[in-house]
């Protein structure tokens, strides 16, 4: 279950973490405990290397220790997450512990905190783990790498059917996104979904998109009893835009699609006795 991101110490301190939710364990997972324990989970989303995260850490879980303390009861465990988006390789000390130089020679405090590296997390191709597949995200360096890695992770929520998940992940992939792609239109996407369909777009050049917003009406034309000055009159619209927009190249292509239609349809017409001209 989803948590709430901020935690307040003394004095009216506060400090705020990206994503936290809790969990309760499963009873292969915990080791010397016959109850089902739960563990917090946070999460704090980097884009550069911050040499005071040991600290940060240590801060925060004080906080959310402090918050969940009642009586002198154990409290749940709080597992702190570094998801890394960077370039730069990451070169700060996972444990504060190792960050306090002790005289006698002990690593104190002991506040350990996981890293995960998104830009060196090898993200094989198949894989069903969500984390595997934001590190392909992260790492889309062309647009058609990132609709791959994009549709992975929309499928893989859509199996899942969590709504909540599904948000939280689109809202890494669009925090992301907006600096490393900043020329998407983001407004026109609320969720993963809806960014692959903005991509596959993107992807379309300018004539594939004129073609797909033609090819119904020339499905209508097929269908209706048009007269033959007004498909002729739509046969040189055509032929215009062509030679005006898509040039040559495209020009051989939409005349191999759309030009046997047109004729054929006129040649019908012509051979169909009683036919007025």
């Amino acid at each position: 279950m989803l948590e709430t991101t901020q935690t307040s110490g003394a004095g009216h301190e506060k400090g705020f973490n990206d994503i936290a939710w809790s969990t309760t364990l499963l009873p292969q997972w915990q080791v010397g405990t016959p109850e089902r324990e739960r563990i917090f989970v946070v999460i704090e989303v980097q884009s550069t290397v911050q040499p005071s995260m040991p600290f940060r850490v240590m801060q925060y879980e004080a906080m959310r220790y402090r918050r969940m303390l009642r009586g002198r009861g154990p409290v749940s465990r709080i597992q702190t997450i570094v998801l890394y988006t960077g370039e730069k390789p990451w070169d700060v000390s996972l444990d504060a512990g190792e960050v306090v130089v002790d005289p006698a020679g002990q690593k104190w405090p002991r506040v350990p905190y996981a890293l995960v590296d998104l830009q060196r997390l090898e993200a094989e191709p198949g894989s069903k783990n969500l984390v595997v597949l934001l590190a392909g995200i992260v790492r889309g360096d062309t647009l058609e790498s990132l609709t791959r890695a994009a549709e992975a992770m929309a499928e893989r929520l859509a199996e899942l059917g969590d709504v909540t998940l599904e948000q939280d992940m689109f809202a890494l992939v669009e925090a992301q996104g907006k600096e490393t792609w900043p020329e998407l239109d983001w407004k026109r996407c609320a969720s993963l979904a809806e960014l692959v369909r903005l991509l596959k777009e993107g992807e379309m050049t300018w004539p594939e998109k004129w073609k797909e917003q033609l090819r119904p009406e020339v499905k209508a034309e097929v269908r209706a009893e048009l007269r033959p000055e007004i498909e002729a009159e739509v046969e040189a619209e055509v032929e215009a835009r062509v030679e005006a927009e898509v040039r040559p190249a495209v020009e051989a292509r939409l005349e191999a699609e759309l030009r046997p239609v047109v004729e054929k349809r006129l040649l019908e017409e012509m051979r169909t006795p009683g036919r007025k001209n």
